[in-house]
């Protein structure tokens, strides 16, 4: 049976994003047709794949993967003019503590996306691990 983990880390993560975040970032499963929340998360739900199955059943290794989405523009806080790359460094950030330092799962480079409003700055990052008995490894 395929380990359901996707709505805990889902729910740890979007509550650790918004919580730490000094920027309200909204944190969604799928991204909104049209949007005008920003800075957004996405965390859409994970692939889980077989990857191993010993003899003795019961023991079968998934390979998960997580591909994150973060969409930030630049924003006034006050009287002042934040930007849109300052804010997605710290969503990266957050989103590392989360998928990496909590889960154990191996980040790679976050990704830039072109976008078609140029206002909007797009990255992804993926994050991989493995399960087994209900445990994650990096490798």
């Amino acid at each position: 049976m395929r380990p359901d983990i996707y709505d805990n880390m889902f729910q740890h993560a979007k509550q650790y994003i918004k919580q730490k975040s000094i920027y309200s970032p909204e944190v969604f499963k799928t991204a909104p047709t049209e949007s005008d929340i920003f800075p957004l998360v996405i965390i859409p739900e994970c692939k889980v794949i077989l990857e191993d199955e010993t003899l003795k059943y019961g023991e079968p290794k998934y390979q998960v993967i997580f591909e994150i989405e973060i969409y930030t523009t630049d924003k006034s806080i006050g009287s002042k003019k934040v930007s849109k790359n300052t804010i997605m460094r710290e969503l990266e950030e957050l989103v590392y503590d989360v998928f990496e330092e909590y889960y154990k799962l191996l980040g790679g480079e976050p990704k830039t996306i072109p976008n078609a409003d140029i206002n909007i700055a797009r990255e992804t990052i993926r994050f991989t691990g493995k399960i087994k008995n209900n445990i994650i490894y990096r490798r």
